[in-house]
């Protein structure tokens, strides 16, 4: 972001606080933090899931989730001043929009939800697809081939359709279990 000047001292100042906050949210040591901050979310979920480790830990593990959801929060906000007097770009990205569904999401009062929660926690993993660009090129590819794989699975039950008549054909006589009907032949095949 460039330094720019204006007229107004208040909104000058926003601008330079805005600078600094995006050299903040560019830096690797900020990059790295978050990721480690996700990856210690993902951990507390799975230490989450043993009542003998939660009983025992007291408010330990409330308070640290807690102060996870408060980092993530943290992320969030610096972003946003990171733009400066456009805010509104973050939710230009998909991932930015993901991240904040989640936060907003794990904002649940009604202590009915708590698996609910849970899966909120959980998809707080999924932030590392945004910190490991490896991850987020598999993950786009995915995406994108979803058609072509809803394709390989037409295929896929075409040849499963065609061996199962041809399985009760050939073996119906001899094995009416499993090819005496066409469901049965097709449950065989699988």
């Amino acid at each position: 972001m460039k330094p720019r000047r204006f007229s107004n001292p208040v909104r000058q100042s926003y601008h330079n606080v805005s600078i600094v906050f995006n050299r903040i949210v560019e830096h690797d040591a900020f990059k790295n933090f978050i990721t480690i901050v996700i990856i210690v979310a993902g951990i507390m979920v799975g230490v989450g899931t043993d009542d003998v480790i939660v009983r025992e830990s007291g408010h330990i593990l409330d308070w640290i989730d807690e102060a996870i959801l408060g980092i993530f929060i943290l992320e969030i906000v610096c972003k946003f001043i990171a733009l400066d007097s456009e805010p509104h770009r973050f939710f230009y990205s998909n991932w930015n929009c993901f991240d904040f569904a989640i936060v907003v999401g794990s904002f649940t009062l009604d202590r009915s939800m708590v698996t609910m929660l849970r899966l909120l926690r959980l998809l707080r993993v999924l932030k590392l697809l945004k910190a490991l660009p490896q991850l987020q090129i598999i993950v786009e590819t995915l995406i994108m081939g979803l058609s072509s794989i809803g394709f390989i699975g037409l295929i896929l039950f075409m040849f499963f359709y065609l061996f199962a008549i041809l399985g009760m054909m050939i073996f119906q006589e001899n094995d009416p279990w499993h090819f005496g009907t066409l469901d049965r032949a097709l449950l065989s095949l699988f």
